[in-house]
Parts: structure tokens; C-alpha cells; sequence
């Protein structure tokens, strides 16, 4: 199969920033719960140094990238919050300003992902 037909493995957000396709998850903020949820797979935690997270805030018209170590998402395994099955670490992290990126599942658990911050876009 020719790299066309494979599709893109990389995602250029800037002239600086390069994402590998197969480890960036996007969320919009879910606005019943105003948080951005996401679920990523242990298979692509274990697949990859770091997971890069697009937060799209749909109010602001605002990209956040984020770019979280593997390692730090593997101490999440062992958390209550992992589904039954495992083969899921699930964030919901804030969207306040407050809070700004804090997990807040469990309930406000204030692990702080704002330090994982690589920029902004629009």
C-alpha cells in the first residue's frame, strides 16, 4: 500500500509542532458537563512516549495542545475510575479557568495537567 493510501502518519500543527496521527486524541468540551472527556487506549499508552490531547473550546475558538507522557497516563491504570475492562484510562479535565486542564474524575482529584501544556492555536 503506497503512503497515500495509508494516509498521513504525521499531523503538522506549526512550522515547530509535529503530532504522530496515531497518538493524538481530540475532545470539544461536553457542554452538559463542561469538562472535555476523553478515553485513551492502554494499547496506544504503551505504543507511544507521550499521548498528545487537542482540547477544542468551542466558546473561545481556541485550540489547547497538550502533550502528556506516557508514564503519567500508565499511574492512572490503577485508578478507580478505569472502566472494568482496563483497556481504557478515561480524563475529564476542567475547562474553568480556575481549574483550567485538572482532572476532575474522580470527583476533583485536582491532578493538575496544565504543566503538560505545549501551546495554543487560533
Amino acid at each position: 500500500m503506497s503512503e497515500r493510501e495509508q494516509g498521513p502518519s504525521v499531523l503538522r500543527l506549526s512550522e515547530s509542532v509535529t503530532l504522530e496521527v496515531e497518538a493524538v486524541h481530540f475532545s470539544k468540551i461536553n457542554v452538559t458537563r463542561d469538562v472535555w472527556s476523553i478515553d485513551v487506549p492502554l494499547e496506544k499508552i504503551t505504543a507511544h512516549e507521550a499521548i498528545d490531547l487537542l482540547l477544542y473550546d468551542q466558546g473561545e475558538d481556541e485550540l489547547y495542545h497538550l502533550r502528556i507522557p506516557a508514564d503519567d497516563l500508565h499511574e492512572g491504570q490503577d485508578s478507580p475510575t478505569v472502566p472494568a475492562s482496563g483497556d481504557r484510562v478515561p480524563l475529564e479535565l476542567a475547562v474553568d479557568q480556575i481549574r483550567l486542564f485538572q482532572s476532575v474524575k474522580p470527583v476533583d482529584s485536582g491532578v493538575a495537567s496544565g504543566r503538560f501544556l505545549v501551546g495554543t492555536c487560533w
